[in-house]
């Protein structure tokens, strides 16, 4: 499997999930603090991409970065990817308003050579 494709599933599967659920992921009720995994099964956009088998709640709070540099070996469902990419799509969840994610899911599609046909919400 190329790069591309990994990034391309990768991609679907975080933004056909985050425009699905409309909404952040939080933590014990706040509203500030996103969640891999958060309050009634939600999930953020990296969230997503962790199967169950995989996520570990000493995870939470933690960026991308820190789970690479921690957790490695415990996510090979995400650690093929590329860094940049998922800190991307994470402060796509943890920094713009759910009125622009299908703005900035496209920005980030056309910036790594992605489509969009597979994404619910997105044009072309």
């Amino acid at each position: 499997m190329t790069v591309i494709t990994i990034l391309q599933e990768a991609f679907d599967i975080s933004a056909n999930h985050l425009l699905t659920q409309g909404e952040p992921s939080y933590m014990d009720g706040s509203t500030s603090l996103c969640a891999y995994r958060g309050e009634n099964g939600k999930m953020c956009a990296i969230g997503a991409l962790i199967p169950d088998d995989e996520y570990q709640e000493e995870m939470e709070y933690k960026s991308v970065d820190d789970l690479f540099d921690d957790y490695e070996e415990a996510l090979p469902s995400i650690n093929q990817l590329d860094r940049g990419f998922l800190a991307t799509l994470q402060r796509i969840h943890d920094v713009q308003p759910v009125e622009f994610w299908p703005f900035h899911l496209k920005k980030l599609a056309d910036n790594n050579g992605l489509t969009t046909e597979n994404v619910k919400g997105l044009k072309q």
